[in-house]
């Protein structure tokens, strides 16, 4: 490989490519450190390196989801969950058959045309809800919160576009975090309730 090619920065658009043609293949190891958390009392999260390993830790999330989902995210989303569709609509099924919730806030958007799509791609499996921020020029961090166990922390980042530096989307997943879960399952309730109010 030339040294110029190793210099190539992986983009955002790269990655969502990559990862639909390859899924979970590409990160075999990570889905058996996944397993190995899950079973023990170890809550320390891993952190992922790009957005190409993002979708693959949360895919291993969404496989897993049976009970619950809670998601606290920007409008990217739409796109995030485009490329996990197949494992996201199999824990939604999961979750509405065990008479549970899955809740997604999506903060600063303002798009109609977004809110009717997801609306109308998800029906009565996702319940949704819209928010502006008091503040827009401050970041919020994202996150999801499953089966109140496992939990997603994304740090704040501006919008993401596909030509952007993969590494841009920082995050530590928690396989097995009940407290963690628990504080930011409060967090999400409390928007939740003033939201949909």
């Amino acid at each position: 490989m030339s040294e110029e090619a190793l210099k190539q920065v992986l983009t955002i658009g790269e990655a969502k490519n990559l990862y639909a043609k390859f899924g979970l293949s590409l990160y075999s190891d990570d889905v058996d450190l996944a397993e190995l958390v899950r079973h023990s009392d170890w809550s320390t999260g891993l952190t992922n390196s790009n957005y190409l390993h993002a979708l693959a830790l949360t895919d291993v999330m969404f496989r897993e989801t049976k009970t619950s989902l809670a998601m606290l995210t920007g409008p990217e989303c739409e796109y995030f969950l485009e490329c996990l569709s197949k494992t996201f609509e199999a824990a939604l099924e999961r979750v509405k058959a065990a008479s549970g919730a899955a809740r997604l806030i999506m903060i600063g958007d303002n798009d109609a045309s977004r809110r009717d799509r997801l609306r109308g791609k998800y029906g009565n499996q996702l319940q949704v809800a819209f928010g502006m921020p008091s503040q827009p020029n401050i970041l919020a961090d994202h996150y999801l919160i499953c089966d109140a166990r496992m939990v997603r922390h994304e740090e704040p980042h501006d919008k993401i576009l596909d030509t952007d530096d993969a590494g841009k989307i920082k995050a530590r997943v928690f396989f097995n975090s009940p407290i963690m879960a628990k504080v930011l399952g409060a967090r999400f309730d409390s928007l939740w309730n003033l939201l949909s109010s």
